[in-house]
Parts: C-alpha cells; structure tokens; sequence
C-alpha cells in the first residue's frame, strides 16, 4: 500500500481537499465546521473500514454463498404465497 507513490498522492490529496471543503467551504460548499467530538468520531468510524475490510476478506466466497442461499430461501417462499 505505501510504497505505490500515485495511491499515496491521490489519498493525500483527496484528505486535504475534504478538510478544506469542511473548512473554508464558502458559497460553493456551505458547511458548517466540525467539533473536536466529530472530528474524532469520523477517524473513529473511518479507520474501524480498515479491519472490518479485512476481516470480511478472510471468510471465504463458499461461507458467504451458503449463508446467504440460507437466508434468501425462505424469503422466497413468502414471495411466492
């Protein structure tokens, strides 16, 4: 991940942007500027992406399909009443 210089740039540039919009909005963007508390809650809930993207990587495709084969098939039958 840190050593492709492009996805560096673009993620870097892509942060800044966000944060000026938040901050300097003006008429283009009218935001209204974030607290201490919801700037934390933004990392928080956007960093917690990071494991949960990675966790839902290590269940295999076969799990998923039979988990969701399991759930769809009776909602079916309802559909068909």
């Amino acid at each position: 991940m840190f050593s492709n210089w492009l996805f560096l740039a673009f993620t870097s540039t892509m942060i800044g942007v966000q944060v000026l919009i938040i901050f300097v909005g003006g008429e283009a963007f009218p935001a209204t500027p974030l607290t201490g508390v919801q700037w934390a809650t933004s990392l928080v809930l956007g960093l917690l992406v990071l494991p949960v993207g990675a966790l839902l990587r290590c269940i295999p495709d076969r799990a998923i399909e039979r988990a969701v084969a399991t759930i769809v098939a009776p909602l079916r039958r309802l559909r068909r009443k």
